[in-house]
């Protein structure tokens, strides 16, 4: 460790500058990256920039002509600063994820996480309370106190819920819904309970908000995981009937058959030869429990009908 000597800028940043290259700066805001950004020209890789506005440290990754301010602890910082720029003010203990950036600042933009949404799973927790438009601190743990928690045991999940940055110790249950743990029960009672945030970016079920349409295909699909049994009592469905003389019987009884579902092909097989002959679906109408001949009805009451259709309903 090399030996330092004290110096001080004549703007917001004040700097110690350390005989091994590196250097210590101070600021009341954000430090700026880039090759317009705070430090340039003096600040070495591995030089750190303390925020006295916050007590936020960070640690230059970049060079020194054009310095990278990274919050300590690496890209997914324990703790770091953001604008609020959701058009609300956000209470403090409140889940969020970046939803912007603000070049000007060189911050993250934050809105409240709702796991009814698509892209908006909880990513931080709100320290303190942040004005509509104001910076604030956002950080990946936090200790809420002073709430509800009774009815629950200490240890118990915490989970984002489909309110805007809300939470409660029940999952939720929609479809559409995402269910993600974001911290546990700490203590147990009725106005002083306190929960710990602990905001990780998983989710123990994925919604189908959070699903590309047309995204699953054939080829992610386990082997025999779509089954007769998932699709409402099988799919294509094909049915043997006897026949009858449409002309007089323009209605064709279907076992299991139901408006909404789509007729395939309906072969009349010779009562005598058992040829097959394909009639024109557009002849038929399918219904409940029946089709309806609407054209070229003829006697078939001595042959038989071998009815395909797909159950849609």
């Amino acid at each position: 460790m090399g030996l330092f000597s004290l110096g001080r800028g004549t703007g917001k940043i004040g700097r110690l500058q350390l005989k091994n290259g590196t250097t210590l700066l101070d600021g009341t805001s954000a430090p700026v990256d880039g090759t317009s950004g705070s430090g340039v020209g003096q600040a070495g890789p591995g030089s750190i920039y303390v925020n006295t506005a916050t007590s936020i440290v960070y640690v230059n990754t970049g060079t020194k002509a054009s310095p990278t301010w990274t919050p300590m602890g690496g890209g997914a910082a324990a703790q770091r600063e953001a604008r609020n720029a959701s058009g609300l003010s956000i209470a403090a203990g409140k889940p969020v994820y970046l939803s912007g950036w603000n070049e000007t600042d060189g911050l993250p933009t934050i809105t409240l996480a709702d796991a009814d949404a698509g892209g908006a799973m909880a990513e931080y927790v709100t320290t303190a309370a942040i004005a509509d438009g104001a910076v604030g601190i956002i950080s990946k743990t936090h200790r809420l106190t002073g709430q509800a928690t009774n009815g629950t045991s200490v240890g118990d999940p915490i989970y984002l819920t489909t309110t805007a940055g809300g939470w409660s110790a029940t999952p939720p249950s929609g479809a559409d819904d995402i269910i993600q743990i974001i911290g546990r029960v700490a203590i147990v009672h009725a106005t002083t309970g306190v929960v710990e945030f602990d905001i990780k970016a998983a989710a123990k079920k994925i919604g189908t908000n959070e699903i590309e349409d047309l995204a699953v295909t054939t080829g992610l699909l386990a082997a025999a995981a779509v089954t007769k049994a998932k699709l409402a009592g099988g799919f294509s469905k094909i049915e043997i009937v006897a026949g009858q003389d449409e002309t007089g019987d323009t209605t064709i009884p279907v076992t299991g058959m139901a408006v909404g579902d789509e007729l395939v092909a309906l072969l009349v097989q010779d009562g005598t030869s058992g040829v097959l002959t394909q009639r024109a679906l557009a002849d038929f109408t399918v219904g409940a429990g029946v089709l309806t001949v609407g054209a070229n009805a003829a006697n078939n009451a001595a042959n038989k009908y071998v009815i395909t259709w797909t159950d849609l309903t």
